[in-house]
Protein backbone atom coordinates (compact mmCIF):
# COMPACT_ATOMS: atom_id res chain seq x y z
CA UNK A 1 0.00 0.00 0.00
CA UNK A 2 1.63 3.18 -1.16
CA UNK A 3 1.79 6.19 1.91
CA UNK A 4 -0.73 8.47 0.36
CA UNK A 5 -2.90 5.54 0.32
CA UNK A 6 -2.39 4.13 3.83
CA UNK A 7 -2.20 7.78 5.40
CA UNK A 8 -6.21 8.40 3.79
CA UNK A 9 -7.04 4.97 5.38
CA UNK A 10 -5.82 6.47 8.83
CA UNK A 11 -7.66 9.55 8.45
CA UNK A 12 -10.85 7.87 7.20
CA UNK A 13 -10.42 5.38 10.56
CA UNK A 14 -10.00 7.91 12.41
CA UNK A 15 -12.88 10.39 11.08
CA UNK A 16 -15.11 7.05 11.62
CA UNK A 17 -14.49 6.79 14.99
CA UNK A 18 -14.95 10.15 16.21
CA UNK A 19 -18.01 9.98 14.04
CA UNK A 20 -19.39 6.95 16.10
CA UNK A 21 -18.69 8.14 19.66
CA UNK A 22 -22.40 8.24 20.31
CA UNK A 23 -22.83 4.65 19.40
CA UNK A 24 -20.46 2.78 21.69
CA UNK A 25 -20.66 -0.35 21.18
CA UNK A 26 -19.97 0.79 17.15
CA UNK A 27 -16.77 2.59 18.34
CA UNK A 28 -15.73 -0.47 19.74
CA UNK A 29 -15.75 -3.32 17.31
CA UNK A 30 -14.92 -1.16 14.37
CA UNK A 31 -11.75 -0.26 16.42
CA UNK A 32 -11.18 -3.24 17.75
CA UNK A 33 -11.44 -4.92 14.39
CA UNK A 34 -9.18 -2.26 12.81
CA UNK A 35 -6.60 -3.17 15.74
CA UNK A 36 -6.89 -6.16 14.89
CA UNK A 37 -6.26 -6.70 11.18
CA UNK A 38 -2.86 -4.92 11.94
CA UNK A 39 -1.67 -8.70 13.22
CA UNK A 40 -1.83 -9.23 9.57
CA UNK A 41 0.77 -6.45 8.92
CA UNK A 42 4.28 -7.71 8.58
CA UNK A 43 6.75 -6.58 11.53
CA UNK A 44 4.02 -4.43 12.37
CA UNK A 45 4.21 -3.71 16.46
CA UNK A 46 1.69 -2.27 18.97
CA UNK A 47 2.95 0.88 19.59
CA UNK A 48 3.13 1.75 16.17
CA UNK A 49 -0.64 3.07 16.53
CA UNK A 50 0.87 5.87 18.69
CA UNK A 51 2.91 6.88 16.18
CA UNK A 52 -0.56 9.07 14.56
CA UNK A 53 -1.32 10.99 17.84
CA UNK A 54 1.06 14.16 17.41
CA UNK A 55 0.35 14.22 13.25
CA UNK A 56 -3.48 13.93 13.93
CA UNK A 57 -3.08 16.56 16.86
CA UNK A 58 -1.28 18.87 14.49
CA UNK A 59 -3.48 18.47 11.94
CA UNK A 60 -6.45 19.62 14.06
CA UNK A 61 -4.78 22.65 15.21
CA UNK A 62 -4.38 23.84 11.17
CA UNK A 63 -7.73 22.82 10.01
CA UNK A 64 -9.43 24.87 12.74
CA UNK A 65 -7.20 27.61 12.97
CA UNK A 66 -8.29 30.31 14.52
CA UNK A 67 -11.33 28.12 16.00
CA UNK A 68 -8.48 25.80 17.32
CA UNK A 69 -9.02 26.67 21.66
CA UNK A 70 -7.45 25.19 24.88
CA UNK A 71 -10.80 23.58 25.51
CA UNK A 72 -10.79 21.77 21.93
CA UNK A 73 -6.92 20.88 22.53
CA UNK A 74 -7.73 19.09 25.77
CA UNK A 75 -10.85 17.35 24.04
CA UNK A 76 -9.02 16.19 20.76
CA UNK A 77 -6.34 14.99 22.97
CA UNK A 78 -8.59 12.57 25.31
CA UNK A 79 -10.21 11.62 21.96
CA UNK A 80 -7.32 10.49 20.03
CA UNK A 81 -6.22 8.50 23.11
CA UNK A 82 -9.42 7.29 23.71
CA UNK A 83 -9.14 5.85 19.79
CA UNK A 84 -5.53 4.72 20.05
CA UNK A 85 -6.35 2.75 23.53
CA UNK A 86 -9.29 1.07 21.74
CA UNK A 87 -7.23 0.37 18.86
CA UNK A 88 -4.30 -1.01 21.12
CA UNK A 89 -6.90 -3.34 22.64
CA UNK A 90 -8.14 -4.63 19.57
CA UNK A 91 -4.79 -5.69 18.77
CA UNK A 92 -3.91 -7.17 22.02
CA UNK A 93 -6.65 -8.74 22.17
CA UNK A 94 -6.50 -10.53 18.52
CA UNK A 95 -2.51 -10.98 19.68
CA UNK A 96 -3.72 -13.02 22.40
CA UNK A 97 -6.30 -15.29 21.04
CA UNK A 98 -3.63 -15.81 18.52
CA UNK A 99 -1.09 -18.95 17.57
CA UNK A 100 2.06 -17.69 18.50
CA UNK A 101 5.12 -20.05 17.21
CA UNK A 102 6.91 -19.75 20.63
CA UNK A 103 3.34 -20.07 22.72
CA UNK A 104 3.84 -16.67 24.81
CA UNK A 105 0.82 -15.19 23.33
CA UNK A 106 -0.73 -14.40 26.86
CA UNK A 107 2.43 -13.07 27.81
CA UNK A 108 3.26 -11.42 25.11
CA UNK A 109 -0.20 -9.09 25.15
CA UNK A 110 0.54 -8.33 28.93
CA UNK A 111 3.86 -6.96 28.20
CA UNK A 112 2.28 -5.12 25.42
CA UNK A 113 -0.26 -3.78 27.95
CA UNK A 114 1.74 -2.76 29.88
CA UNK A 115 4.03 -1.15 27.83
CA UNK A 116 0.80 0.77 26.61
CA UNK A 117 0.26 1.76 29.88
CA UNK A 118 3.65 3.57 30.07
CA UNK A 119 3.69 4.93 27.20
CA UNK A 120 0.14 6.78 27.87
CA UNK A 121 1.69 7.93 30.95
CA UNK A 122 4.27 9.43 29.57
CA UNK A 123 2.14 11.00 26.59
CA UNK A 124 0.36 12.66 29.48
CA UNK A 125 3.15 14.09 31.65
CA UNK A 126 3.23 11.77 34.09
CA UNK A 127 5.93 9.55 35.34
Amino acid sequence: MELAQHASLVMSTLDEAINSLDNVDYFLDYLHSVGKMHLKVPGFKREYFWKIEKPFLLAVKETLEDRYTENMEVIYKITVKFILETLVAGYDSALASSDIPNGNASASAAASSSNAMNESKITNGEQ
